[in-house]
């Protein structure tokens, strides 16, 4: 019997421990749509038609945003029309779009604003 109750004890815990990791999950993916829907709103363009690539390097770092489909010239000026507007935006020391899209304050803008006058934004 006691081997029974041992088989149950861990059923329920495997049970418990599924359903916190299917809550993680879900909370995860309503904070992704989110900031799917902010970054939208905030950049003009489609987040499904676009891939983001970050890339931290030595001297600070690169975003690059691509069409999904090459042949969409609506998208692709409208990133390039966001990036013009972030050039602006940083150059004149403001750092919000960021935390605009990911809803708190991303990593890095407290620095950024620091050294202002050493960023090179191209």
């Amino acid at each position: 019997m006691r081997g029974y109750q041992f088989f149950i004890l861990a059923v329920v815990f495997m049970a418990t421990n599924v359903g916190a990791v299917w809550a993680q999950e879900q909370q995860g993916q309503k904070q992704h749509a989110d900031m799917q829907t902010r970054g939208e709103h905030v950049m003009g363009f489609s987040q499904d038609k676009t891939t983001h690539h970050f890339e931290l390097n030595q001297d600070g770092g690169i975003i690059e945003v691509h069409t999904n489909d090459g042949n969409d010239t609506q998208t692709r000026d409208r990133i390039r029309g966001h990036f013009r507007h972030i050039v602006t935006l940083f150059a004149a020391g403001n750092f919000s779009a960021p935390m605009l899209v990911h809803g708190r304050e991303v990593p890095g803008t407290a620095v950024m604003s620091q050294l202002q006058g050493q960023l090179h934004l191209t």
